[in-house]
């Protein structure tokens, strides 16, 4: 057997103490970036922030050119206004209750240092939709006071501009749940790739967060707990039709348009190379001196059909982890069954 000499035994030694370091410094990085998105003890010590609203655009963690796009176009409206809070969620957890890999830490790490606008949430990825946020719910409460929390997808233009217009003005509207209206027999309710409720809908949400039940659907399972909120107090049921829930990338004609904003609050459907596109349609919608954006009545509903709960007995209670397997991830609805509240 062939000897290893002295100095190769060295170098050996010297790469292994490289690894070492080189993990170590990426581990601390990512607890740093932990204590940032999750430290909780002295959040009433330090007080809350006050905004008008919190944005929370859930985004898959590899898909930083969604992000990016998002930075580039209506980002950009979100950074310059003290009003508001735009925060990334991204799931800390995959689908087999495991952290997220190490090369990945480091890169939303990287990422965080320089935007600083994501939030590594408890919340595992897969078909756990409405655990997300939930979690989320929790994390924001603990640390703003806000009129209005915005749940989006990272694949929607938000007529950002449009948006804060319109939140000072709604502030009469009691329990507002907002959103683009899904409307079939048994199943009316808002679609939750961009959905917007108001702060006394949440606080009722979180004074019952030990006992709110999850379901995988997150449309679903708001609705659930939206219509628990009805059999106590009023709500403000806002079916807007102003947010395109169709696929923007698919409509050549969009790329053609003067202007999106005063005709839409947002496009659903829009990637990455159609985001600067419509940020710049938008832009140029900015200079032309449009008339002022109106605020459409909340009280003008379409779908002829019943406002029904759903019931769902195998819906696990939310403060329980998920199971956190491909098989086994929070129960399937199955054999649902709806009652008239009205």
């Amino acid at each position: 057997m062939r000897r290893i000499n002295k100095s190769t035994l060295i170098y050996i030694l010297l790469f292994s103490i490289l690894l070492w370091l080189t993990y170590l410094t990426i581990y601390s990085h990512f607890n740093e970036l932990r204590f940032v998105a999750f430290q909780t003890n002295n959040v009433k010590e330090i007080g809350k922030e006050n905004i008008t609203v919190f944005i929370a655009i859930f985004s898959y963690i590899s898909f930083k050119d969604r992000r990016d796009g998002i930075r580039d176009s209506w980002g950009t409206l979100c950074r310059n206004n003290e009003l508001a809070v735009c925060k990334f969620i991204i799931d800390r957890i995959d689908n087999f209750g495991k952290e997220i890999h190490l090369a990945q830490k480091y890169k939303v790490f990287e990422e965080s240092k320089r935007y600083n606008d994501i939030t590594l949430m408890d919340s595992y990825a897969g078909k756990n939709f409405l655990y997300r946020l939930y979690r989320t719910l929790i994390w924001v409460s603990e640390r703003y006071n806000f009129d209005y929390f915005v749940r989006i997808d990272d694949d929607h233009y938000l007529c950002f501009e449009r948006l804060m217009f319109e939140l000072p003005r709604r502030k009469h509207n009691r329990n507002m749940y907002w959103g683009y209206q899904h409307c079939y027999q048994g199943g009316v309710r808002m679609d939750p790739s961009l959905l917007i409720m108001s702060e006394d809908l949440i606080r009722y949400f979180m004074g019952r967060k030990e006992t709110l039940r999850c379901t995988p659907f997150e449309d679903i399972g708001v609705s659930i707990w939206v219509h628990e909120r009805m059999e106590e107090e009023a709500i403000t049921w806002f079916a807007d039709e102003r947010i395109y829930e169709k696929q923007v990338n698919f409509l050549q004609d969009f790329l053609h348009r003067k202007e999106i904003c005063h005709e839409y609050l947002s496009l659903h459907g829009t990637y990455v190379k159609e985001m600067p596109l419509m940020h710049e349609i938008f832009l140029k919608e900015k200079q032309s001196n449009l008339a002022p954006y109106k605020i459409p009545t909340t009280d003008v509903n379409t779908c002829p059909y019943d406002l029904n709960k759903y019931l769902n007995h195998a819906a696990l209670l939310c403060i329980d982890p998920p199971e956190t397997t491909e098989q086994k991830l929070y129960v399937e609805i199955t054999n649902l069954q709806f009652v008239n509240l009205l």
